[in-house]
């Protein structure tokens, strides 16, 4: 059974090796710890750490490389796969730049029909910033964060308009 208490040598240990160093030899220096006691622990103190590359390979029953990762939680980890469809002879490089740029399309047209209607809506000109804050919106809003700076842009661009007039 793993102990609950932590003792100074184990939080130097989470402190600094939780973020960066590979998972599996992390928890060997918390050996009696389990990943729910190091993954509480590591989120009571706000440390976080980024998903970790299992493995990536081209699947040809799927016809496309197959991209699995582990998130890490507040109490667990989440094993997420990816698939990213394509014929064979593509490097993964070549693949994952072709989604992000196609995914990066996608959020332009999104932002720039809302931004259009906004427009409309209030009768503004356009504003390069206030179309870069209608991108941020929807890119972030996908990603389910909050958008960098968000009051202080408004504020900048609503002095903006107030200087003109």
């Amino acid at each position: 059974m793993a102990k609950n208490y932590w003792n100074k040598k184990e939080l130097l240990i989470l402190n600094n090796c939780f973020e960066e160093m590979e998972w599996e030899k992390f928890i060997v220096l918390l050996a009696n710890k389990t990943e729910k006691q190091i993954l509480k622990k590591a989120n009571n103190l706000g440390l976080k750490r980024e998903p970790e590359e299992v493995d990536c390979y081209y699947d040809e029953k799927e016809r496309g490389w197959v991209k699995k990762s582990r998130h890490f939680g507040s109490e667990q980890i989440h094993p997420v796969s990816a698939i990213f469809p394509c014929e064979k002879g593509f490097t993964f490089e070549e693949v994952h730049n072709r989604f992000v740029e196609h995914a990066t399309n996608v959020f332009v047209k999104s932002a720039r029909i809302k931004y259009r209607k906004f427009l409309e809506e209030t009768y503004y000109p356009h504003n390069e910033k206030l179309f870069r804050l209608f991108f941020d919106i929807e890119f972030y809003s996908f990603c389910r964060e909050q958008v960098p700076n968000y009051e202080e842009r408004i504020d900048e661009i609503v002095s903006e308009y107030k200087n003109k007039d």
